[in-house]
Parts: structure tokens; C-alpha cells; sequence
């Protein structure tokens, strides 16, 4: 085919439909045309080459396969996506490279030697960054074609790709030409055009890319060998390194999303080019899943939160920066606050320094030659020279150039120099939160994340070479427990020596090896990343996870020994003699604004209380109260909370406490006069939620419990410095409650009159979840208000899974230390119906009590190894694997305890047998008798109950509502009354409405008036009759009618028929679930795979060989996922790289099978994405990975 005619093939003729004007024209540009013949003309010679190649070497070379298996192939001629086919079609299916010797490689290249050969699929985030990178060529191939751009350069990001292109000194792309601009792009990846990849030399690398300057200059800089690649894809001819998916159709979904302008940064004259954003999927269906979770993000999104909540604002006269108003200005002082009682108990001191410097400093320090593209410089007043903006790209500036500064670290080294130093002053730890700008292009900025002024909670410590090991693992400490109290996780990176380092590589191979070392001994999994080092030195870089998922990269420990040779930096060592320090760059939160902006989308704008701008609100009964409010807020004010009042007389009392739902508050505070009827609490308040905060760093507000009262114990959490707000004595205030989200209520009590609208009913209090906890010493005294206590010997709240202890946490866990096994104990401890507790972060506090979270993964790892050992026939076998599980655990936890500074347990002090029997007397319950969890579920359906009234439609319960919709099944042989029927059709009625609002996606807003529409037909209707009407309709349209429903629903998250499995233990009750007709739901692809392995083999048999059945299916399976198909799932828990056995039986049973859904309604008739089964149908594979839900 030709070249005219291969590019008519490739235009779109019903663009100019459209009416949109663009650069495309009828024919394919002359340099385009003339650029792919000659690639023509190369790829045919490396072609012959590579087959003569082919003939003349005729040799057979060595593979490595995962798994360990070794094959044979043929050098020059097979290539890895050959070897993908014959190990299995839908690996070949889903590749998207492969590495060789660990170097990314194309499935399409032929092997040459003996290699280690690896499959990367879309699971991995190598798989990722090819995948999106090869995305990143179709959207500069239909730039090309539409816009006739000119391409720079297109990576990947973690998130997506982009591309960058010229379009000349005034184009840009129209927001209406990105629609266009992706339609092109989809039909380039449905033509399958594959990725060609050609060695070519530097003479043929600048004739092929001659109409191009942005090629040239990256080939003048970049391209240092003889030769280098070149990929084609169509039309498309790009200078690229590699690898690539095979062709395009690989791309199963793509999506633009945003254009904006970027800077071409090469020395010389600087270029404006225009840069278009995008994602892609290997499915359509995998990009619908990502479009709603980005839903989900826009509704937490930083500057949507900022506006509704009036925390800060962005004005044109000032861009790239930031105005905080008094609401956001208290957060932004709570975050300063908590780093600076931190750095007085790490001994930082705090210092300021100026925000304007001569361009010598920063020539002296390096920053000038490295990053003065990122620097605003300026000229003093009076001088001929015009000021500017920005930089001056020269090499040197002129001696009265003057600089903002984008760094604290040459301030503080002045500082450190300014006079002489001895070694006992070090380590010297300076930090700083002094104002910082960078010359950010404007592109880059948005909102909180990039910003051209900002400030870092920034700090630099001098330290001693032998003290440089200890000050490390101190930074890595601050930064788990700033972490760990704002409810992050996090993952490191080291980053090594870059290619303009400064410096001896000498000097950076043992800063590399500290920093190693020191990661290695922190123990928590990081990664490599050679070469993205900062120019003076290699750093760690920490990027957390919000509440969605998303990485940010805030935190970085940064080694350097080149500042303090540039500074001459010296102390008196302990001999007389100079010495050099070591320098360490360290921020925790990093930028300050770009920490805020992660909080505000973590926490969803529901603020815990040590940052909230919404602490408190007064809220009046009514008028006669409001004086007397005006005090309430003045003394919450003057206790040092936010406090606010809402008296606005215009709006009903119910309206006011609906305003403050919505608004967040963390406490709702409402007043009676003396001698009024008296008033519940409960709708004036939610209960306070702590998003995911594990322990607030700053004195938390304490409720005030009455004298007596049994949760005004001890066992209250208190912390130091915190004051209690005392009762009003004039009027009676309704005391402070804790909040939930909203609205899910307690119960209402029966019985009673109708109430009026402005009357608030009275509301009984459910108790909270109880993990298991023993507490030290007293016993909190029973609560008189929820009748009497369960007898000792068994209560469900201590002995069942559910959650956090209401009075405090002990210095033990229940049933810890365990008893140590015997003939007496060993038929209770292998009995089936004997429950335990799985512990975790869900179940523990994640701060300030690490010998719990030690306790619990010991009983973790205990029930795993018992699991194993109740498998064997010979009970004098059984024993004696059950006590060598018994020490080996024991002497794990002895191991953990003495590996922290506390205080360890204390049988861990004492050695051998005496140790062992030190634990054996302690034992709370040696025998083991523990009474079985009650069978029912709240997520289980009974039987023919009707579930009305519906749950109320919440950002949490949405993606119920719409994805397991088909599974929703109305009850049959219900009572034929007209109550009933009417509570059907509005059941009936709803759901049509939900389908409707689930089309276009999770749409909550409209869910949620489609509820509020339903119920208030529903009300009219039973309003329209004269028998008795549901209570909740003797209320107005208004939120209280709203909250009266949402109270009485019986299954608010709408999970009526999914039941929630613990396969960490098999029991009777589990095996019946299993074997039974249901469904599998589950966000791990293995699961349904080893239920179904289970089923089909188990099932037949009786129960106690049922259960060692299920036991060795489950070994088999883990050791099969962690053997063979190591690289064919994502191991985000790294349970494979534990030692083979309990500790790794263990990992995954509380990281992948302690929750595991099965749909218990009607499912004849669905069966939908992510679903298995029935579980004992025969229908499908064993082998069959379900996609994930």
C-alpha cells in the first residue's frame, strides 16, 4: 500500500462535519509523508538484517520461565509473546511487555541470549506505565493528524499520561476539539496498529526527525550511543526508549480529560506548548469503574470543599497562590501547631530566615545552575536592567540580581556557619516554615497541590558522621507517627544518583548505602528509583494514600555532603581537629497547602476535631434561649473551641439542625429554658466521626458524663492538658454527643403519640460494637439504663468480633496470653464451632497501644498454626504440633516485645521453661471454653420480611443501592393488606427511580430525592385513608420526616442478602454457606477461584473430613498463588515474600479472607461482573478469575 493511500486510509473524513477548524488538511503534510517513508525504507533494512541474523546464528538458548520452568527457544527468532502462548492464551491476552534480565522488553522483539524471562500485565505498576505510555503515542498520532501538531514529548504519570506538542506562538487546543481530539484517538486504537520498533544511528535519528527541533534537542542531549530506538505505530514516528503493547487494540478504553499549557524547559529561548491529559484501560468496562470512582473523587475534590466551606480562595491577581480565610487559617494553625509540639519533643529548634537573597548564595550552593528555572529573580529598584518575573537564563547573573528564595537549606547552612562550632552542638536540628516560591508554569498549577508560594514544615539537621544512622531512623520515626495520627498509610522510595549529580561518586555511593541501611532497618517495604535522586544527594521520598487511594508525594528524608563542602561548613571535633558535618533535609507534611488540600479530600470535608473549622454550634430552642446561647458559645470560645451560634429566627428549629448536618459541625450544642417540656438529645446531634484519625495529636473535647455514671470511669480516654466544658448552671444544656454520619439513627422507641414538627421524640441509644479487651483493674459499674448485665461466664459483645471496647483499652486482650496445649484443652481448641477473634487495624487502635496490635497478630498467627495441626488423625500428632505452635508463638511475641523501647511482658523476661509457664499461669482461659458467636447476621435475611421503610441514600451506600440491585429480591407470601401493598409499590416505585439515577453513574444527589419523592407519596397515600398511618407520616415534608424513615430502616446500607464469611477458619456454619446456592462477591480475583476448589471437592463429605478438605484446598491454593502464579496477581499485602507456613497461611488470612460476601437472596437470574457461582454449581471453570467488583 502506499503512502498517500495508507494515510487516507487513516483520515477522518466526518471531522469537518463538525465545523470545527483545525490545522487537518485533505492530504498528509510533506514532512509527515516524507518522515514514514524513510522509516519504511530503515524497518525493511532491519528486517532482512535481523533474518539473515537469524540464519547465519542458528542456536538453540536457555529460558527461565516464572514458576522456575526452562524452555528452549531459538536466539534471533522467538520472541516472549510466543513463549506468553504456549503457557496460557489469556496470559498472551493480557501482557503488555515482558522483562528479560530484568530490563523492560517488547513482546514482539526476538530473544538473543540465555535470559530470566517475566510477563508485566496491567496489575503491576510497570505493567502500567507501559501500558499508559503507549497510550501516550496514539494521542500524539491523532494530534498529529488533526491538529498537525509538532510533538515534543509524552510520558506516563502515575495516574494516567499526557502529551506535550507545539502548535505555534498562538494556537491552542479549544476545550471543544478535545471530544474530537479523543474520538480519533479510540479509533486509532480499534484499528490495532501495531508498535514497530527500529535501531537507528544519530545521522538517521536527525534526517528522520528534521522538520522537528524538539526531537533534535533531545537527541543532542539525550542520545549518548551510537544508536538509539525509534518506534512507529501507523502514521506515527517517534523517538522513544521502550517498550510498547504489541499494537493498539490492546487499548480498550481511553479517555481525555484536560488540556492546559506547559514550557519547553531546554536551554535557549523558552517555548509555550500545549499539553492534553489522559487514561487508559485494557477495557471498556475497567474505564466505566475508574469514571466512578473519579466521581466519587470530584466530591471530595480540595477546591470544592475550600468554596463550600469557605476555606480558602484563588484570585487571578495572584495566581499560583493562595488566600486562606479565618476558617481555612484555623486548619492551616492546627497543622503548623501539631509539627511544632513535635519538633520541642525531637529537639528541633525553630528559626526564621529572610525570603530575599543575593544570586551569589544560591551560585555558591548550586541551586542557580541546577534550578534556576524554577526561580523568581528580580532587580533591586534604581538600576537600568528591567526587573523580571522570572529567571534569567544566562549562566551568570549580574552581582545585583536578587533571588526568592525556593529552598531553606543555604539559609540554614549560613546560619550554621555564621560562628564557630563544637560537637557538642550537634546534632543541630533547624526548622523553619518561612514563605518558599518557585516559578511553577502555569499549567502545572492546581489548587492546594502546586502552588508558586508555599510553606514546608522544612528542617535540616547537622549532624556528626556517627551520628548519622541514628538521626535517620529518628526521621523515619516522626514520619510514622505524623502519619499514623493523620490516618495515612505510606510507602518509601529510595532515589539514587541522577545524571548531572554533583559531587565525588565516592561520596554518593556511601550517602546510598546510609540511606539503604537505614530503610532496611525500619522494616516497613520500599522501593528503588535509580537515578531520580535531587542533584546534591540521594533521598528517601514518602508518598501516602488518602482515603481513595490516591499516592501524593509529601514527605522526603534527603542526605547531603555536598552543601557542607560548598559552604565550608566545619565544627571542633572531640580531638581539637576541624570536622565536616553531614547535612539531612527532612519534611514530614512536606508543603503545608498541598497537606491541607490531601486532608480536606481524605476526610471528605467531615474535618476530625483537633482540625475542624466546624467544632461547635449553639443552636437555640427558641428566641427566649438565644441571650443565654450567646454565653454558651463565648465559654466554648474561651475553652478554646470554634464555636458558632445559628439564631436565625427565620428558619425552623429542624431546618437549623439540617443546616448543621450538612455542614459538618463536629457537635451540635441546643438549650431548653427551666420548665420546659424536656427534650431528647439525640436528633440535635450526631455522633462525632473521627474519618479515620486513629488519636487527635492536640487535647480532644471531653464529653461531661454525669456522677456515676458508668462510662465516667477510668476507662474514659483522657489526654494531657485536656479541660472538660462545665453544664451551664442557669438553664439545662443539652449535653455534647459524639457523631456519626449522616443519618444513620438509632431505633425510635414504640408507642406514643404523634408528635408535632417542632417536638424532638426521644431516642434510646444502641451500644456500641466491644472487641475483646480485659481491662487491668476495675470492671466498669453495668449500665442501669439497658436493663441488667449478661451472666459473666458469657457475653457476645467480649467474645464475637465486632469493634471498639466503649470503656477504654486494657493492658491485655481477651483470651491472651492463650493456654498453653494439653490433653485437656486439645479437643476444645480443634473444636468447629469454637470462635475467635481475627485482630487487625480494624479491630485495634493503631496508635499509642502497640503491645495490643503485638497480642493480636500472636493469637493471629496461633489459630493459623492450630488450624494446621487440628488436621492431623493421631491425636498424640495433633499435640505435638499444637505445643510446638504454641511456643513458636509465644516465643514470636517475646521476640516483638523486646524489639521496642517499652516496658516488654513480663514472662519475656525469664528464659526457657519458665518462661512457658509463666504464660500457662496467666492464662486467662487455659481451657479454651469459649461459647459460639450468635449465627445471625444483621446482613442476613431471615425470612419473608418486607424491607420498608429504605434506607437513605448516602455517599457510603450508593454503590450498594446500584451494583447490587439485581440481587435485591422482594420477599414472597407477604400478608395481602393494604399497609403491605402500599409499602410494595413505594418499594417498587424506588426502585425504578434508582435504576434511572445508576445509569449515568452513582449518582447520590439523585437517589437521594428520588427517595425524599418516594416517601412523600407514600405518606400521601397513607394520609389519604383513615386507618392508622405509618408514625413517620404524621410529620411534615422535612428532615425530621427524613430522619424518622431513615431510623426505622432495616437495612440502611441496602445489604439485606449479602452475608459477610470469615474463610480464615473453617467451621460447620462456614461450610454450609459455602455449599450453598449463592453468590460469591469479592474484591480479590483468587477468591471465587478457592471457593470453588472447595465446593466442588468438599462438599460431599462429612464435616470433620469436610473441613480437612478445606483446610488442604486452602494450603494448596496459597501455595500456588505464591508459587507458579506469583506474577499473575498483585500481592498487596507481600504475603508471598513471608516464609512459606503459618506466618504466611496467617498473612493471608487476615489480609485477603477474613471478609469474603456471598449474595444469600434469589440469584437465579443475574450473574454479573466479579461474581462466582452458585458456589456449588458446576457452571464454570475452577480456574476462572472473575473480574474484579
Amino acid at each position: 500500500m502506499g503512502l498517500y493511500q495508507r494515510c487516507r486510509r487513516l483520515r477522518f473524513p466526518g471531522l469537518h462535519a463538525c465545523g470545527l477548524h483545525t490545522a487537518a488538511v485533505p492530504t498528509p503534510p510533506h514532512w509527515l509523508v516524507e518522515r514514514l517513508g524513510y522509516f519504511e525504507e530503515l524497518w525493511t533494512a532491519q528486517v532482512k538484517r535481523l533474518a539473515s541474523m537469524a540464519q547465519e546464528e542458528q542456536r538453540t538458548i536457555k529460558i527461565s520461565l516464572p514458576g522456575g520452568q526452562k524452555v528452549d527457544a531459538v536466539a534471533w527468532k522467538t520472541t516472549p509473546y510466543q513463549l506468553a502462548q504456549q503457557i496460557s492464551s489469556n496470559l498472551a491476552d493480557t501482557a503488555v511487555a515482558a522483562q528479560v534480565n530484568g530490563e523492560p522488553y517488547d513482546l514482539e522483539r526476538p530473544l538473543e541470549t540465555d535470559a530470566d524471562l517475566r510477563f508485566l500485565t496491567f496489575d503491576s505498576a510497570q505493567g502500567k506505565a507501559v501500558f499508559w505510555h503507549s497510550s501516550t503515542h496514539v494521542l500524539g498520532a491523532a494530534a498529529e493528524q488533526l491538529l498537525g501538531a509538532v510533538l515534543c514529548q509524552g510520558p506516563s504519570t502515575e495516574c494516567g499520561f499526557y502529551h506535550d506538542f507545539f502548535l505555534g506562538k498562538e494556537r491552542t487546543v479549544k476545550g471543544s476539539e478535545l471530544p474530537v481530539l479523543e474520538r480519533i484517538c479510540q479509533d486509532l486504537a480499534a484499528a490495532a496498529q501495531p508498535f514497530r520498533r527500529l535501531e537507528a544511528s544519530q545521522a538517521q535519528l536527525r534526517q528522520l526527525f528534521k522538520d522537528n527541533p524538539f526531537k533534535l534537542r533531545l537527541i543532542e542531549e539525550k542520545v549518548t550511543g551510537p544508536t538509539a530506538t525509534v518506534y512507529g505505530c501507523g502514521m506515527l514516528v517517534d523517538l522513544c526508549r521502550g517498550p510498547h503493547l504489541r499494537h493498539t487494540g490492546q487499548i480498550g478504553g481511553l479517555k481525555l480529560l484536560s488540556n492546559s499549557s506547559s514550557v519547553w524547559r531546554f536551554p535557549g529561548a523558552p517555548e509555550t506548548l500545549q499539553r492534553v491529559s489522559g487514561i487508559s484501560f485494557p477495557t471498556a468496562e475497567e474505564l466505566r469503574a475508574w469514571e466512578e470512582w473519579r466521581e466519587d473523587a470530584e466530591l471530595r475534590d480540595h477546591r470544592r470543599i475550600g468554596k463550600e466551606q469557605e476555606l480558602f480562595f484563588f484570585h487571578e491577581l495572584s495566581p499560583g497562590s493562595c488566600f486562606f480565610l479565618p476558617r481555612g487559617t484555623r486548619v492551616y494553625n492546627a497543622l503548623v501547631a501539631f509539627i511544632r509540639a513535635e519538633y520541642t519533643r525531637r529537639g528541633f529548634s525553630e528559626v526564621k530566615t529572610p525570603t530575599l537573597f543575593s544570586t551569589k548564595l544560591w551560585e555558591l550552593s548550586g541551586h542557580w545552575k541546577h534550578y534556576r528555572e524554577d526561580m523568581f529573580a528580580l532587580q533591586p529598584p534604581g538600576l537600568d536592567r528591567p526587573s523580571s518575573s522570572q529567571s534569567d537564563h544566562s549562566a551568570s547573573p549580574a552581582a545585583d540580581t536578587l533571588a526568592l528564595k525556593p529552598m531553606n537549606c543555604p539559609a540554614h547552612c549560613l546560619m550554621f556557619a555564621h560562628r564557630p562550632r563544637s560537637w557538642r552542638e550537634l546534632p543541630l536540628r533547624l526548622a523553619d516554615f518561612g514563605a518558599l516560591h518557585r516559578a511553577e508554569a502555569s499549567g502545572s498549577l492546581g489548587g492546594l497541590t502546586r502552588l508558586r508560594c508555599f510553606q514546608q514544615d522544612d528542617a535540616h539537621i547537622f549532624c556528626a558522621p556517627d551520628q548519622l544512622q541514628a538521626e535517620i531512623r529518628g526521621c523515619l520515626d516522626f514520619l510514622h507517627s505524623v502519619y499514623t495520627i493523620l490516618g495515612f498509610s505510606f510507602h518509601m522510595a529510595l532515589s539514587t544518583r541522577p545524571s548531572g549529580f554533583l559531587g565525588e561518586p565516592c561520596l554518593w555511593d556511601q550517602a546510598e548505602q546510609v540511606l539503604q541501611q537505614a530503610l532496611e532497618e525500619f522494616g516497613a517495604p520500599w522501593d528503588l528509583n535509580p537515578g531520580d535522586g535531587a542533584f546534591y544527594g540521594p533521598k528517601i521520598d514518602v508518598h501516602v494514600r488518602d482515603a481513595l487511594g490516591r499516592p501524593h508525594q509529601c514527605g522526603t528524608i534527603q542526605l547531603d555532603f555536598q552543601l557542607p563542602l560548598r559552604f565550608d561548613l566545619q565544627y571542633k571535633g572531640q580531638s581539637g581537629a576541624l570536622e565536616r558535618p553531614v547535612l539531612i533535609h527532612r519534611a514530614v507534611l512536606g508543603s503545608v497547602e498541598r497537606m491541607l488540600g490531601v486532608l480536606a479530600e481524605s476526610c471528605g470535608g467531615k474535618w476530625p476535631l483537633w482540625l475542624s473549622p466546624f467544632q461547635v454550634v449553639v443552636i437555640p430552642v427558641g428566641t427566649e434561649q438565644e441571650e443565654y446561647a450567646r454565653e454558651a458559645q463565648q465559654s466554648l470560645q474561651a475553652a478554646g473551641l470554634i464555636g458558632d451560634l445559628d439564631a436565625d429566627s427565620g428558619l425552623t428549629l429542624s431546618r437549623r439542625i439540617r443546616r448543621a448536618q450538612l455542614a459538618h459541625y463536629n457537635f451540635q450544642f441546643g438549650f431548653k429554658a427551666s420548665g420546659q417540656r424536656e427534650l431528647g438529645p439525640q436528633p440535635l446531634t450526631h455522633p462525632l466521626q473521627e474519618v479515620g484519625y486513629a488519636a487527635p495529636p492536640s487535647p480532644p473535647l471531653s464529653r461531661a458524663l454525669p456522677q456515676g455514671h458508668p462510662r465516667s470511669s477510668q476507662h474514659s480516654l483522657h489526654f494531657e492538658g485536656q479541660s472538660e466544658v462545665q453544664p451551664f448552671p442557669s438553664q439545662d444544656a443539652i449535653p455534647l454527643q459524639e457523631e456519626l454520619p449522616p443519618p444513620q439513627l438509632p431505633m425510635e422507641k414504640k408507642g406514643g403519640p404523634p408528635l408535632p414538627q417542632e417536638a424532638i421524640p426521644l431516642q434510646e441509644e444502641l451500644p456500641p460494637p466491644q472487641v475483646p479487651i480485659e481491662q487491668k483493674e476495675e470492671k466498669p459499674a453495668p449500665s442501669m439504663d439497658h436493663g441488667p448485665p449478661e451472666p459473666e461466664s458469657w457475653n457476645p459483645a467480649q467474645h464475637c468480633q465486632q469493634g471498639r471496647p466503649r470503656g477504654g483499652w486494657g493492658h491485655r486482650l481477651d483470651g491472651f496470653p492463650p493456654g498453653r496445649p494439653s490433653l485437656d484443652n486439645l479437643d476444645q481448641i480443634c473444636l468447629p464451632s469454637r470462635q475467635h477473634v481475627v485482630y487487625g487495624p480494624w479491630n485495634l487502635p493503631q496508635t499509642g497501644f502497640s503491645h495490643l496490635s503485638r497480642q493480636g497478630e500472636t493469637l493471629n498467627l496461633l489459630e493459623t498454626g492450630y488450624s494446621r495441626c487440628c488436621r492431623c488423625h493421631n491425636p498424640t500428632n495433633r499435640l505435638d504440633c499444637a505445643e510446638l505452635v504454641w511456643e513458636d508463638a509465644v516465643t514470636r511475641f517475646c521476640e516483638a516485645e523486646f524489639s521496642v523501647k517499652t516496658q516488654p511482658h513480663g514472662c519475656c523476661k525469664k528464659q526457657g521453661e519458665a518462661r512457658l509457664s509463666c504464660f500457662q499461669e496467666e492464662a486467662p482461659r487455659p481451657h479454651y471454653q469459649l461459647r459460639a458467636c450468635p449465627s445471625h447476621q444483621p446482613g442476613i435475611s431471615l425470612g419473608p420480611k418486607l424491607p420498608f421503610p429504605p434506607g437513605l441514600p448516602t455517599v457510603d451506600n450508593i454503590k450498594n443501592i446500584c451494583h447490587l440491585k439485581r440481587f435485591r429480591s422482594v420477599p414472597r407470601n407477604l400478608p395481602a393488606t393494604d399497609s403491605i401493598q402500599r409499602q410494595l409499590q413505594a418499594l417498587t416505585r424506588l426502585e425504578a427511580e434508582f435504576q434511572r439515577c445508576c445509569r449515568p453513574g452513582n449518582n447520590h444527589t439523585c437517589a437521594w430525592k428520588a427517595w425524599e419523592d418516594t416517601l412523600d407519596g407514600y405518606c400521601d397515600r397513607e394520609q389519604a385513608i383513615k386507618t392508622h398511618h405509618h408514625s413517620c407520616c404524621h410529620y411534615p415534608p422535612s428532615p425530621l420526616r427524613d430522619e424518622c424513615f431513615a431510623r426505622r430502616a432495616p437495612y440502611p446500607n441496602y445489604d439485606r442478602d449479602i452475608l459477610t464469611l470469615d474463610l480464615s477458619r473453617i467451621t460447620p456454619n462456614l461450610m454450609n454457606h459455602l455449599c450453598g446456592n449463592q453468590r460469591v462477591l469479592s474484591k480479590h480475583k483468587q477468591i471465587p477461584g478457592l471457593i470453588q476448589k472447595v465446593t466442588a471437592r468438599c462438599c460431599d463429605l462429612p464435616f470433620p473430613e469436610q473441613a480437612c478438605c478445606a483446610e488442604e484446598e486452602k494450603s494448596a491454593f496459597i501455595d500456588d498463588l505464591c508459587g507458579s502464579r506469583r506474577n499473575f496477581w498483585r500481592d498487596s499485602a507481600l504475603c508471598c515474600k513471608l516464609s512459606p507456613g503459618d506466618e504466611q497461611v496467617n498473612c493471608f488470612n487476615t489480609k485477603y479472607l477474613r471478609n469474603v460476601a456471598l449474595v444469600t437472596g434469589d440469584t437465579r437470574d443475574a450473574k454479573g461482573p466479579g461474581e462466582q457461582g452458585p458456589t456449588r454449581g458446576t457452571n464454570s471453570s475452577p480456574t476462572s478469575e472473575p473480574k474484579e467488583e
